[in-house]
C-alpha cells in the first residue's frame, strides 16, 4: 500500500467514523482508496451497515428495560461511544 493509505487495522477502528461521515475529507479520501483495493474491508463495512441499519430500526420497548439498555448499549458501540454507566 501507499504512505498515508489505512491499513485493514486501521479501517476497522474508524469503520464508524467511516459511515457516519466523522472522519477528516482526506481520511476519508484515503480510506475509501483502501476500500478500492480491499474486500476484506469492503465487506466489514458493508456488515457494518446492515447491523447499524438493523439496530436502528428496532423499537424501544417500554415495558422492557433490558431490551431497551441493551438497544442503547448496541447504539453507542456502533456510533463509536460507550455505553452509559448504569445507575447506582
Amino acid at each position: 500500500m501507499f504512505p498515508g493509505i489505512p491499513t485493514c487495522v486501521e479501517v476497522s477502528q474508524e469503520v464508524t467514523d467511516y459511515l457516519e461521515g466523522d472522519l477528516p475529507a482526506w481520511r476519508r479520501a484515503l480510506t475509501r482508496m483502501h476500500l478500492l483495493g480491499c474486500s476484506a474491508c469492503r465487506e466489514l463495512v458493508r456488515q457494518f451497515t446492515l447491523v447499524k441499519g438493523a439496530v436502528a430500526g428496532v423499537p424501544p420497548a417500554a415495558d422492557d428495560a433490558l431490551a431497551q439498555d441493551t438497544r442503547q448499549d448496541l447504539l453507542a458501540h456502533f456510533a463509536g461511544g460507550a455505553p452509559d454507566e448504569p445507575d447506582p
